[in-house]
């Protein structure tokens, strides 16, 4: 196989200046979203709102705690999904638990129909028609146990998760951060743009990948690769085309990877 020769044009050499603020921002938030910061954003906002939910479950606890009544409850119906079945040996591993009830509060005479999601062993004990005890706020009645200790149960998972969530999109957001602001001095200490070509077109995963390219200069051959980018930002590039390379003060860079054509 024939090796495409990079020197397909004479360098182009770039004249580099200090950017405005206004479009020193512009270009951090897109680089920012390049590198992949929408998604951290994403995991940090939803470990923030386990975090939050855990929180206020752990709150109503609390408060039922001090401030719940107890009164009855009945049983309106049970359903079960995700490897539901009939028989003994069905799995508890991937099941999903509903019990429906409704209760009437004392005082108002409010009445409260509900369908919650609950753990296999009240699921188990009770069946369509029994009745329960369960322990409500009489402030409000949509905040209220099943069996002991629910919310707090449920909270200790969900702050769990939401800890493990907050902290992964926390480091995420550090890194690409920091991989930006790299972006950003590339971007503007452009010394020559040149043409080579690309060694490796990555198919795996298949829709967010990496393309490899080839930089030669003088005797030294060396490669390298773009950002982390969905596939088809590459469009019909494939091994062997010629593209241009941005070589800066932080390192060569793919010139589509720094918005410059």
């Amino acid at each position: 196989m024939t090796t495409p020769q990079s020197d397909l044009s004479a360098p182009q050499t770039i004249t580099s200046t200090k950017p405005p603020s206004l479009s020193s921002l512009y270009y951090f938030i897109r680089f920012f979203i390049r590198v992949g910061g929408w998604l951290a954003v994403l995991i940090l906002t939803v470990g923030l709102a386990g975090t939050l939910s855990s929180l206020r479950s752990n709150s109503n606890s609390r408060k039922l705690a001090a401030q719940g009544e107890v009164l009855t409850a009945q049983v309106t119906g049970k359903r079960l999904t995700e490897g539901a079945t009939n028989k003994p040996q069905r799995s508890q591993t991937f099941s999903k638990h509903y019990v429906s009830y409704q209760f009437t509060t004392e005082g108002s005479q409010k009445n409260i129909q509900n369908e919650r999601k609950v753990d296999i062993s009240f699921y188990d004990s009770v069946q369509t028609g029994d009745t329960f005890e369960l322990t409500y706020l009489p402030s409000d009645p949509s905040v209220h146990e099943l069996y002991e200790n629910e919310l707090s149960r449920k909270s200790s998972a969900s702050l769990i998760a939401g800890t493990a969530f907050s902290l992964f999109g926390l480091a995420c957001c550090y890194w690409a951060f920091v991989v930006s602001k790299r972006a950003m001095r590339a971007r503007y200490s452009v010394e020559e743009i040149i043409e080579s070509f690309v060694t490796r077109r990555a198919l795996w995963p298949p829709l967010i990948n990496r393309m490899q390219y080839q930089l030669r200069r003088g005797e030294q051959v060396s490669f390298h690769l773009t950002f982390l980018r969905p596939t088809w930002a590459y469009g019909t590039l494939k091994r062997g085309d010629p593209t241009r390379i941005a070589i800066t003060s932080e390192g060569p860079y793919w010139a589509k990877d720094l918005f410059l054509s």
